[in-house]
């Protein structure tokens, strides 16, 4: 009985390891499994920086933004360089216009000086000035010391620079050095006045039937005064320069210069001063102009000076 109670409590004993066994084992197996088991292919976990060649640019897509306004810049208003050529008429201009022109040249110019009805600009002339001697005669007051028209002229800075100079060299017998003469004298006057426009008027006209009852010189003709204008004309293009063409609006149907213009053949009446200004206001060149009031046409002539 205990024998075959041994065998038996062996068999039970054996059953009850077993199963205890089979027990521990699906415990253990579970957790081997959960341990033995290849990890999961978990899908990478993203880097918070990524290849750059898989990271797009970071394109920020900026907020409409409201476009400051660039100021629109005005651009420089450039001056107008100086006037070159033969001028041609335009709108007439305020007398204030010449506040900053001068004037150089003979008795002639002096005339358009005291009768003309030009106050603002500045006059360096003087009776029996030529090309010849401009830079040479002491005839200019400088603060009590007599100086030549040039070096009265470079005492100050002009915008505009008018000439008139040829009655008192048609005497001469070359029209060729007067022209030499002068371009020269251009040049001289460009150096001293750079950047002003220099204004070459045309010889006006005399009228021959008058004068030579005044005595005028009788080389002093209309004939000669178209050679030594051509000379004039032919200076300012050689230098690039104002050519204005007074002795136009002078010349009457007798190619001469009208009787009731002049004195004495070569000088001009009042009348004939203020039609020389008027050509000036309307052949300035000038971009700016503005028009101006009509100027009195006072008809009492100019006493004649001898010489001009």
């Amino acid at each position: 009985m205990g024998k075959k109670l041994g065998h038996r409590g062996r068999a039970l004993a054996l059953a009850a390891a077993l199963l205890l066994l089979s027990a521990c084992g699906a415990d253990a197996n579970g957790d081997a499994t959960t341990a033995r088991s290849p990890a999961p292919e978990t899908e990478p976990v993203e880097s918070a920086v990524q290849p750059a060649e898989s990271t797009p640019p970071l394109e920020t897509e900026s907020a409409p933004e409201t476009e400051t306004p660039v100021p629109e810049t005005t651009p420089p208003v450039e001056e107008d360089g100086p006037v070159t050529g033969l001028v041609a008429e335009g709108p007439a201009v305020e007398e204030s216009w010449f506040a900053d022109a001068v004037f150089l040249g003979d008795s002639r110019t002096d005339g358009l000086m005291l009768f003309s009805g030009i106050k603002s600009a500045t006059f360096i002339s003087h009776q029996g000035l030529s090309v010849f001697n401009i830079d040479e005669t002491d005839c200019i007051d400088r603060n009590g010391e007599k100086v030549t028209v040039l070096e009265a002229l470079a005492d100050q800075q002009f915008a505009k620079v008018y000439l008139m100079l040829g009655v008192n060299e048609l005497g001469y017998p070359s029209v060729k050095s007067f022209q030499d003469a002068y371009a020269e004298l251009v040049d001289q006057i460009r150096a001293l006045e750079p950047d002003a426009t220099i204004y070459l008027q045309t010889i006006i006209p005399v009228n021959e039937t008058v004068g030579a009852e005044k005595g005028m010189s009788k080389y002093i003709t209309n004939a000669r005064i178209k050679e030594y204008n051509a000379a004039i004309a032919q200076v300012a293009e050689d230098k690039d320069v104002a050519l204005v063409d007074v002795a136009e609006a002078f010349w009457d149907e007798n190619d001469s210069l009208p009787a009731d213009y002049t004195s004495d053949g070569v000088h001009l009446t009042r009348a004939g001063y203020v039609h020389w200004f008027e050509y000036l206001q309307t052949h300035t060149g000038s971009s700016g102009e503005t028009t101006a009031d009509p100027v009195p046409t006072p008809s009492e002539a100019v006493p004649a000076e001898s010489g001009s």
